[in-house]
């Protein structure tokens, strides 16, 4: 029956695939909220990644910064959020705790913060980090990680990204869109979004390796949320 239900759908020629994307909230036994409920059922549904949210939540961060394909070397939160760098006792029963930031700046990354989340959001999907650039070189590699800052200070690592700046392609300058790999994760109340942007990422993701230069500026990150609004936050720099 399930083969004659493939071919009755075939028979008639070639049409949009249809898929299902289902999503469950990351959770984390180290995120600071002693009222998480770790067997809540959260799981959501959609056709496409994009389905899963009804709104986005931007955050303009200030200012500018100048990279050059060394930029980020030697930075310990590249370590610490390798995922393949274990984090706990194997067989434990406590879900395992999610990567923390050990350096809110480092020389060679451009960080900011977000002003302070003014109510309960939920991420959900991909979501992107936009950039105004200028690039010399031959290519160059902007990556991104952000960041759920508690009011602690206590930083867990939400997603990240990558891009590859490549005039071959198109990239000759103007507004440049790095895709982040996605999550569904609860932005709490009074917590905060920081931003790392760098071209180093090790040892998760191979540096590149021809000499560039990258100014960027008027950067925002967009993240798609569950709730059917429109959130605008503002940002501060933050230096080494």
């Amino acid at each position: 029956m399930r083969a004659w239900g493939f071919v009755q759908s075939n028979i008639n020629g070639a049409h949009d695939r249809q898929t299902h994307v289902y999503s469950e909230p990351t959770i984390c036994a180290n995120d600071t909220d002693t009222d998480q409920n770790l067997t809540a059922a959260q799981q959501l549904e959609g056709r496409t990644p994009e389905d899963l949210s009804h709104g986005t939540m931007t955050i303009n961060y200030p200012g500018a910064d100048s990279f050059t394909e060394l930029s980020g070397t030697g930075d310990p939160d590249g370590l610490a959020t390798d995922p393949l760098t274990p984090e706990i006792v194997p067989g434990s029963a406590v879900p395992p705790p999610c990567r923390v930031s050990g350096a809110a700046t480092f020389s060679g990354r451009y960080s900011a913060l977000s002003e302070t989340v003014d109510r309960h959001v939920l991420y959900v999907g991909l979501g992107d980090v936009q950039v105004d650039y200028v690039q010399t070189g031959v290519t160059a590699q902007l990556d991104a990680r952000v960041w759920d800052v508690a009011p602690n200070g206590t930083a867990i690592l939400v997603t990240r990204g990558t891009y590859r700046i490549d005039p071959a392609k198109g990239d000759i300058g103007g507004t440049l869109r790095l895709p982040l790999f996605g999550n569904q994760w609860n932005i709490e109340l009074g917590h905060r979004i920081r931003i790392d942007l760098s071209e180093v990422d090790t040892p998760y993701l191979v540096p590149g390796k021809t000499p560039n230069t990258l100014n960027i500026s008027d950067i925002r990150l967009v993240l798609p949320t569950r709730e059917a609004t429109t959130l605008t936050f503002a940002g501060s720099q933050t230096s080494a």
